[in-house]
């Protein structure tokens, strides 16, 4: 009896003992895999936010190229005429200034001055805002009127007309129509107003 006891107790304790050391083992085994998998989401974060990172400056640049990319047809709008046949000169004077030189030039070659249009001042009076904005409308009758004449559809763009204005970034742009446009437009055998464009040519200057 003493000696079936003994056995049994002993049994039981080995029994526990290699329970306890399987617990042991396994909680081991536990603390290694859950080290080397807090190791491995540490290495994957390192490796998402480098390449976030890599995202983020790859945007910057493509918005950087844009912004480039805008401007150099911003430039070359402004320099050629558009579809619509209006040529877009910037000028490195005000508003008022740009038109003053040019007024100033075209009456000194005997071109007559129509009407000078205020048209910010024009929307003020109505309660209304506007980026400064003076149209000029002018012209020649001995040159304009045989043309005239010839191809009566001209008088819906004479006199001629030059705009200056300001973009909401504070540049200043003259505007007219193209030469080249008046004579697709009403057929005319050649481009007219040659002189008048090398005098707004000019005034920029």
């Amino acid at each position: 009896m003493w000696r079936k006891r003994f056995v049994t107790g002993n049994f039981g304790y080995a029994l526990q003992g290699i329970v306890l050391l399987t617990a042991l083992g396994t909680a081991a085994e536990f603390g290694y895999v859950r080290s080397a998998w807090a190791q491995e989401v540490e290495d994957t974060k390192q490796v998402f936010n480098a390449l976030l990172a890599l995202e983020v400056a790859s945007t910057q640049s493509d918005i950087g190229q844009d912004k480039c990319e805008e401007t150099e047809r911003r430039l070359k709008m402004e320099q050629q005429p558009s579809d619509n046949g209006i040529i877009n000169r910037p000028s490195k004077y005000s508003v008022k200034e740009t038109l003053d030189r040019l007024e100033a030039l075209l009456k000194s070659k005997d071109i007559t001055i129509f009407a000078r249009i205020d048209q910010k001042a024009a929307a003020e009076k109505v309660g209304l805002s506007m980026q400064p904005t003076e149209l000029l409308l002018f012209g020649d009758p001995r040159a304009g009127t045989p043309l005239m004449n010839s191809y009566p559809s001209l008088a819906i763009d004479l006199p001629l007309k030059a705009v200056a204005w300001e973009s909401k970034d504070g540049r200043v742009i003259l505007s007219y129509n193209s030469p080249e446009y008046l004579k697709q437009r009403h057929g005319l055998a050649e481009a007219p107003f040659r002189a008048v464009e090398a005098l707004i040519e000019k005034a920029l200057e």
